[in-house]
């Protein structure tokens, strides 16, 4: 299958995750109560998806030799993709931890196009590690896109007080865009999984999904005020929304979406799927724009004439960014 296809698929899917994981934070006082239940669905998934998948190659002998009471286990295992599906996992994980703390307190239509500006990373290390070739059209289109995503983050209440460098003053903006680094790399280690035979698509998926939870889990769980809301809500089995939102968007949304970008992944190269799954912010915008018309506030959006009008000139740019990365 066309790997455009399947990236735009994904980033359509992927578009409205970061919408429910806002409103699920919206049940909380701590941006860790919602990150643990996250971090250990995702995680339990992987751990079960690896299980039922397996190797995609037959599964591998073993050979038990033991020697004054030692035991030596000798396994023919896949050991290099293995490893990159590992590392492309727990940076996946990092950067997850990374935007979802930010996006407790910030604009999920924001937030999410810095954290995801991850484009241009991913196309210069494709460029350096994987030595993918890319017209100069398509360089174009990349940073088009990228612009697109980064200019739906301006506040129009804030440009009149805008002053040279005020931007890079801002905390956020570096831990969105570490976080943005960290998406890229998740992306070529994904690819180098893929570089050698003996793993699926769907085991990779797991491996990735069991490394990110556990990364996601491990940093919210040490927070003890977080836990103990968490564990309030399960005692008192609500709210039951914030219970069915959580099942919905990380075991049906979030893993649809990622095992398709990672299919699409398998299938193209890095600094292109990358580029179009960076699209999700597009779809993003346009589902929190129609849902806060819906139903005003829900998810804390502001929505006037002249912000809607300049998120749409945005998107109209990711659109030309990523209708060009396909043509060209």
């Amino acid at each position: 299958m066309n790997w455009v296809f399947v990236t735009l698929i994904s980033a359509v899917i992927l578009g409205s995750i970061n919408i429910i994981d806002k409103k699920c934070h919206q049940y909380c006082q701590y941006p860790g109560t919602y990150m643990i239940l996250t971090g250990f669905t995702h995680a339990l998934f992987g751990i079960v998806c690896m299980l039922i998948v397996g190797f995609s190659n037959p599964i591998p002998e073993i050979y038990y030799v033991s020697i004054f009471d030692n035991i030596l286990i000798s396994l023919n295992l896949p050991t290099k993709p293995l490893l990159y599906a590992l590392l492309s996992g727990l940076s996946l994980g990092f950067a997850v931890f990374l935007t979802q703390k930010i996006l407790f307190t910030g604009e999920v239509s924001r937030t999410m196009p810095v954290a995801q500006s991850y484009p241009i990373f991913s196309a210069l290390l494709a460029a350096m590690f994987l030595n993918e070739f890319m017209s100069s059209l398509q360089w174009v289109c990349i940073l088009v896109t990228v612009i697109g995503c980064i200019l739906l983050t301006i506040k129009f209440d804030k440009i009149s007080s805008f002053s040279q460098g005020g931007i890079f003053k801002e905390k956020t903006f570096y831990i969105l865009m570490l976080s943005s680094l960290l998406f890229a790399i998740s992306f070529i280690f994904g690819k180098l999984a893929f570089s050698y035979m003996g793993l699926s698509v769907l085991f990779v998926h797991g491996m990735r999904a069991a490394c990110g939870g556990s990364i996601l889990l491990i940093g919210a769980i040490t927070s003890s005020p977080a836990r103990s809301e968490l564990f309030s809500f399960i005692r008192h089995g609500k709210p039951k929304l914030f219970f069915f939102l959580n099942a919905l968007n990380n075991v049906v949304f979030a893993q649809v979406g990622f095992i398709l970008m990672i299919w699409g992944l398998s299938l193209g190269p890095v600094s292109l799927v990358s580029a179009l799954s960076s699209t999700r912010i597009l779809f993003t915008v346009i589902f929190s724009i129609t849902i806060s018309f819906i139903w005003e506030g829900i998810i804390g959006e502001r929505n006037s004439r002249r912000d809607i009008i300049f998120k749409i000139i945005s998107s109209l740019l990711i659109v030309v960014g990523i209708s060009g990365i396909s043509i060209f």
